[in-house]
């Protein structure tokens, strides 16, 4: 596989500067062109997992961590080109000796199938390439960092760990320590939920002015971004039919399907990525700024969605998607004008930003669904975090934008085909 990978080509101008005012780090704001995403598996009794977790020796770990950059430039036609520029993957897998075995021979095997060029290896190590790929892979009897941490495996496990980037890559200390972070917390607990108030009239927000909104992936997913479960899909993180995560070696995961065709699997998984290239923001988000012009929203938006959506607007923006469960959600405060926090299509992994909402004393406000569209009909997913006092508007981020345009603003809200 050659780098840059084309996954797009012959665009038009006008997504080259969309994606240079919507992605790239220019004035020191977040850089978007990376996508960085982690998974941290591993099976508990009463986690719902495959092969379900029967004993105390069921201490099946999977860490799977990626960090890739795109970027879209122009091809030798004048036009533009969509193209991955770094990839990175890596995994870290603890599991019974005779399963990380038969992983390792599946590994070697889809290796060979797909001719990657051997560079080195002894019975327990691998190092392969393909075009500007490199691949290495190795079975330890103990990671050197569960070594030093002190942690302790079952009798018989083993861990394998296996690496895919581009030639020459290196990481920051942050990248490569984030997931033993994670490993270090604990997993989160769930809320017990209370009994909030569920409403309809928009008009009621007037005394909640000014809000500070948080927003969750439910706005994006109004503009046909898919939802980060997406990656799960994409990654083998879990069976979408049964909710388990997948442990299990005789299933094909990600890093089998790597291997095989890397060109298909960039294809396939850069498809959350080319959804945002060709996003544009809806009435919600037109609202959204309408409101925060007549300063009736005040603050940066506070959100975890990786499109950028309310900055191509010229809305400040508060990144909050943390990669280590013990810092996933904290931030150093809210506006000191806010009286009300309004939580759009957000659910658990941020809840503490409303706990902190609540001893500050606002009032939260959750505008979601509670569910989303299936080919079998609507399938209910109900909010985890909202308590007694809070206020729930049972509706979709768009459903709520247009609202908010009806009532407020007499419909005077237009959107356009094209952000700028």
């Amino acid at each position: 596989m050659k780098l840059p990978f084309v996954v797009l080509d012959n665009l038009p101008e006008y997504y080259y500067k969309k994606w240079e005012k919507q992605m790239t780090p220019i004035n020191g704001r977040r850089d978007r062109t990376i996508n960085w995403m982690l998974w941290y598996k591993m099976q508990n009794k009463g986690f719902s997992s495959q092969p379900p977790w029967s004993s105390i020796l069921d201490q099946r770990r999977r860490l799977i961590q990626f960090i890739d950059q795109y970027d879209v430039q122009k091809n030798e036609k004048g036009s533009y080109r969509f193209v991955v520029t770094k990839p990175y993957f890596w995994i870290n897998y603890l599991h019974p000796s005779s399963e990380i075995d038969f992983y390792f021979q599946n590994v070697l095997r889809a290796l060979h199938d797909s001719k990657w060029k051997e560079n080195g290896r002894d019975p327990n190590r691998l190092s392969f390439s393909r075009g500007d790929l490199y691949f290495s892979g190795e079975i330890m009897d103990k990671h050197p960092i569960d070594v030093a941490d002190g942690r302790d495996y079952p009798v018989g496990h083993k861990v394998f760990e296996a690496i895919i980037s581009s030639r020459g890559l290196a990481l920051t200390d942050e990248q490569r320590n984030t997931p033993w972070n994670a490993v270090r917390a604990a997993f989160r607990v769930p809320d017990s939920r209370g009994n909030p108030s569920i409403v309809s009239n928009v008009s009621l927000l007037k005394r909640y002015f000014p809000m500070q909104v948080q927003l969750g992936a439910g706005s994006s997913i109004d503009c046909g971004i898919l939802p980060l479960h997406a990656f799960h899909d994409l990654y083998t993180i879990s069976n979408r039919a049964t909710g388990n995560t997948l442990f299990d070696v005789q299933v094909d995961d990600a890093l089998i399907y790597y291997l095989r065709d890397p060109e298909s699997f960039w294809k396939r998984v850069s498809e959350p990525y080319v959804h945002v290239l060709k996003a544009e923001p809806n009435i919600f988000h037109y609202m959204l700024k309408a409101l925060y012009d007549k300063g009736n929203i005040v603050g940066p938006i506070i959100t975890n969605d990786y499109d950028g959506l309310p900055f191509l607007l010229g809305m400040d923006e508060l990144f909050v998607r943390k990669l280590a469960a013990s810092r996933r959600c904290e931030i150093q405060g809210f506006d000191p004008r806010a009286r009300s926090l309004l939580v759009v299509g957000e659910h658990a992994d941020r809840r503490r930003i409303q706990h902190a909402a609540r001893e500050r004393g606002l009032q939260v406000i959750y505008v979601d669904p509670e569910g989303y569209q299936t080919q079998d009909g609507f399938e209910r997913y109900p909010l985890e975090s909202p308590q007694d006092k809070d206020i729930l508007f049972r509706m979709s981020a768009k459903s709520f934008g247009e609202a908010i345009n009806k009532v407020f603003f007499n419909d005077s809200i237009v959107v356009p085909l094209r952000s700028f």
